[in-house]
C-alpha cells in the first residue's frame, strides 16, 4: 500500500470520529419512557400523580375520581372521517385518550403509560346486534395479573389474547349513539346513562361478540396502526340510521368541534413543546387522512405502536425525584376476593344497568356427613370385578381351590369410652370356585344370590258374603220392591225442572228478605196448570170445481193417478 494513501486514510477517521461524538453528546435524550413522559408530565400533573412502576417507567394516574372510576367512561363516543373518537369533559383526555396505553394494576387502580404518537383512540373493538363494547390496549409485553383474569400468553402470538373480561366496557345498541349530532354536553356521558353492563355480567355477554377488526393507518404515519370503530353501514342496520346520516354527522365533527381530541390552545401556548406531538392539520381544525390496512399480520405488529411518530428535538426536564411504586406480589392477591377494594374494579352505579347483571349463582348444595359406623364393625371392601378371559389354548386344569372369606362377627356395641375386652375370632365361610367353561362352549349365567326370604303380605280381600238369618216356617218371604223406573229427558221434564230450580231460587231470596213464602203447589195442581195445546182440527175438504168450469176437466172426465216416471 503507498503510504501517501495509508496517510490519508489514517488522517480522514479522526474528523469523523470527532463529529459521530459530538452528535451524540449534542442530542437531547428523545427516547425512552421518560422522554415521553416529559412531554406531559407538566400539562398532567395538577390533575394526578407520576410515579415509576415496574418496567413500564413513569407512569400516571388522576386523582379525585371516584373509586370506580374507568378509562372511556365518562364520555360518548362520535363519528368522524378519522373513525371513531371518545369525547370527554375530563381536562387529561386529549392526551390519555389519544396517546399511549392505559392498564389495569392491584395498588392504583388504572394507570396510564405515555407515548408520542397521536391515534384517534387507542381501544379494541367487538360488536354484536345487541351490544358494542371497546377496551383500553395495554402496552406491548403486558400480562394481566390472575386478578384481572390473566394466565399464561405467548408473546407475539395474538395480541388482543390479553383483553380478558376485565378489560371490556358493553353497551347496549341501544344506547351507543348518546346525544347523537348534537354538541357535548354532560348529560351525554355513559357514566350517568345507567345503560352498561355491569362487569359481572361481562363475561356472560362477551363470547357472544365478534372482534371488530377495521384497522387503519394515518397517513401522515403509516407505521402505526389503529381500529376506526364499528362501520356506519352495521350501525345503520341496528340502529335505523341510515348511513347518509352517519356520513353527515361525521364531516360535521371536525377536530375543533369535538371535546379534548387535542390540547386546548391555552396549554399549546403554555407548553410549546407539545406542538411537535400534536399534528398540525389538527391544530389547523382539518382531519387526518386515512387509509386500510388489509394485512391482519402487520395490522397486529403496528397496532398503536407509541413510537411511530418521529423522535423529538426539544423536550422539558423530568424531575429526578420521581417516587417508585411498592407493589404487592400477584401471588399474594388471588381468589375471588382479590379485587375486592381495587380501584375501578367495577364501573360508577350511575353508569350501570343492574338489570344486565347475571342472576346470582345459587349455593353450593351441602354434601351429605359420611354415615357414621357402629363401634366394632368395619365397612366391607369393594370386591374386584373379575379378570378378563384370554382367548388361548386351553392349558391343563389345577384342582379347585376353596376361597375362603373373613366374616367379622356382629356383636354388642360396647360402651362409649370402652374398648371391648374379648373379641370373638372371625369365622370363616366356604365359598364354591367358579369353574371355568371349556373353549368353545358358553359358560351359564351366573346365578343371582339368593334373596333373603320374606314373608309375603297378601292384600285384605273382600268380606265374606252375608248369611242371611233362616226365615221361621210360615212366614212368607219379603218380596223386594222393582227400583223406580227412569224417566226419560222429554221437553216436558226439562221445562218443569227449569220451573223447580226457579222456584227454589225465588224462595230463598224471599226467605232472605223476611218476606211470606208461598206454598209450594202438589205436582198434580202443576200438571193442571200446564196450559195444554189444544188438539189439531182437521181442515174442511174443498169441493172438486164441476166439469166445464175453469180448473175443472172436460165433461165426463176424472183425474187419472201418476204413473211414477
Amino acid at each position: 500500500m503507498p503510504r501517501s494513501l495509508s496517510s490519508s486514510r489514517r488522517g480522514g477517521w479522526l474528523p469523523v470520529t470527532a463529529a459521530l461524538l459530538f452528535l451524540l453528546l449534542a442530542a437531547p435524550a428523545a427516547a425512552g419512557p421518560e422522554a415521553e413522559a416529559a412531554l406531559f408530565y407538566e400539562a398532567l400533573a395538577p390533575h394526578g400523580k407520576w410515579l415509576l412502576y415496574g418496567d413500564y417507567g413513569p407512569v400516571w394516574f388522576p386523582t379525585g375520581v371516584p373509586a370506580a372510576w374507568r378509562p372511556y367512561v365518562d364520555g360518548r363516543w362520535v363519528p368522524t372521517p378519522m373513525g371513531w373518537v371518545f369525547e370527554t369533559g375530563e381536562p387529561w383526555g386529549w392526551a390519555t385518550y389519544h396517546y399511549g396505553h392505559w392498564l389495569p394494576t392491584l395498588d392504583f387502580g388504572w394507570v396510564w403509560v405515555p407515548g408520542r404518537t397521536w391515534y384517534p383512540a387507542t381501544v379494541v373493538w367487538r360488536s354484536s346486534r345487541e351490544y358494542i363494547g371497546w377496551a383500553p390496549m395495554p402496552p406491548p409485553f403486558f400480562t394481566p395479573a390472575p386478578a384481572f383474569g390473566g394466565g399464561a400468553f405467548l408473546i407475539g402470538s395474538d395480541p388482543f389474547a390479553v383483553l380478558t373480561p376485565f378489560f371490556w366496557t358493553l353497551c347496549p345498541v341501544t344506547h351507543f349513539l348518546r346525544g347523537f349530532g348534537t354538541f357535548w354536553a354532560p348529560a351525554h356521558s355513559y357514566g350517568r346513562c345507567g345503560c352498561l353492563v355491569p362487569v359481572s355480567g361481562v363475561t356472560v355477554l362477551l363470547p357472544h361478540t365478534a372482534l371488530v377488526t377495521h384497522f387503519f393507518a394515518l397517513g401522515p404515519r403509516p407505521e402505526g396502526c389503529f381500529a376506526f370503530g364499528p362501520e356506519f353501514r352495521f350501525l345503520s342496520q341496528v340502529t335505523a340510521v341510515p348511513v347518509a346520516e352517519f356520513q353527515r354527522v361525521a364531516q360535521s365533527f371536525t377536530p375543533a368541534r369535538v371535546q379534548q381530541v387535542i390540547p386546548p390552545a391555552a396549554l399549546l401556548e403554555q407548553h410549546p413543546h407539545l406542538r411537535e406531538v400534536v399534528p398540525e392539520a389538527l391544530i389547523q381544525g382539518q382531519p387526518l387522512p386515512v387509509a386500510p390496512v388489509t394485512d391482519t399480520r402487520q395490522a397486529a405488529a403496528t397496532f398503536l405502536k407509541a413510537d411511530a411518530a418521529p423522535r423529538l428535538t426539544r423536550l422539558p426536564t423530568l424531575p429526578p425525584d420521581l417516587p417508585r411504586a411498592v407493589t404487592v406480589p400477584f401471588a399474594s392477591r388471588v381468589g375471588p376476593e382479590a379485587l375486592k377494594g381495587v380501584k375501578g374494579a367495577e364501573l360508577p352505579a350511575a353508569a350501570v344497568n343492574p338489570r344486565l347483571a347475571p342472576p346470582p349463582a345459587p349455593p353450593p348444595a351441602p354434601s351429605p356427613p359420611p354415615a357414621a359406623e357402629a363401634p366394632g364393625e368395619t365397612a366391607a371392601p369393594a370386591r374386584e370385578a373379575p379378570p378378563l378371559r384370554r382367548e388361548g389354548p386351553p392349558g391343563p386344569r389345577e384342582a379347585p381351590a376353596v376361597r375362603r372369606e373373613m366374616v367379622a362377627p356382629r356383636g354388642p356395641a360396647p360402651e362409649s369410652g370402652r374398648e371391648p375386652e374379648v373379641r370373638r375370632r372371625p369365622r370363616m365361610i366356604e365359598v364354591p370356585p367358579v369353574t371355568p367353561a371349556p373353549r368353545g362352549e358358553t359358560a351359564p349365567p351366573p346365578r343371582p344370590p339368593a334373596a333373603a326370604v320374606t314373608p309375603e303380605v297378601r292384600p285384605p280381600g273382600p268380606p265374606p258374603p252375608s248369611v242371611a238369618p233362616p226365615r221361621p216356617e210360615g212366614v212368607p218371604e219379603r218380596q223386594q220392591a222393582p227400583p223406580p223406573a227412569r224417566r226419560e229427558a222429554t221437553p216436558e221434564r226439562l221445562e218443569e225442572r227449569v220451573r223447580e230450580q226457579w222456584e227454589q231460587k225465588l224462595r230463598r231470596e224471599l226467605e232472605r228478605q223476611g218476606r211470606a213464602v208461598p206454598p209450594a203447589a202438589p205436582p198434580a195442581v202443576r200438571e193442571r196448570q200446564k196450559p195444554r195445546p189444544a188438539p189439531l182440527k182437521p181442515a174442511p175438504a174443498e169441493p172438486a170445481p164441476p166439469p166445464g168450469s175453469p180448473g175443472g176437466g172436460p165433461p165426463g172426465w176424472a183425474p187419472q193417478p201418476r204413473r211414477g216416471r
